[in-house]
């Protein structure tokens, strides 16, 4: 299976269990802003809220040639975009056995695409990375974002997304 053939769908209820287990993962935490594990309590309080949001969307990625109904075996990541009045804050998580296969690089370019049909005009991502994290600061330049500051251990990291028009 290529990475061509990734799909995202939005997020849905049943799929809180799984973004728990991706976010309490060690790595994910290691390079999370909180640094620490989340209890299911505490998660599924966010985890509801976001969905019921107008202000946060989360897509699962997957593969469409396997079953989208099997919550978990066939989901590969997530992102997420947090909205707010001029910017978006943009969060990435791929399951522990389907990383380094170039999936996060098409998971993320999947999402900003559903973003950039909008009919907004112009949409300004952040993406924070920890520094010691190489990993995602590769993906996200190799998305385009560039640097745009710090915030502790983190760099900000900014892209300008161009509506895509319809005319």
């Amino acid at each position: 299976m290529g990475i061509n053939q990734l799909k995202i769908r939005p997020c849905e209820l049943r799929d809180e269990r799984l973004l728990l287990q991706w976010r309490n993962d060690p790595e994910a935490i290691r390079w999370s802003q909180s640094g620490r594990a989340v209890g299911s309590e505490e998660h599924s309080a966010w985890f509801r809220s976001s969905l019921s949001s107008s202000s946060v969307q989360i897509f699962i990625g997957f593969y469409p040639d396997l079953d989208p109904e099997r919550v978990g075996e066939d989901c590969l990541g997530m992102v997420r975009f947090d909205h707010a009045p001029e910017v978006s804050s943009v969060s990435i998580y791929i399951k522990p056995s389907a990383r380094s296969q170039g999936l996060a690089k098409e998971l993320l370019s999947s999402g900003i695409s559903l973003l950039a049909a909008k009919p907004e005009e112009t949409l300004v991502l952040l993406a924070f990375v920890h520094d010691g994290n190489s990993a995602s600061q590769q993906l996200f330049s190799s998305a385009g974002f560039e640097f745009d500051g710090r915030v502790g251990e983190f760099a900000r990291l900014k892209k300008r997304v161009q509506a895509i028009s319809n005319a």
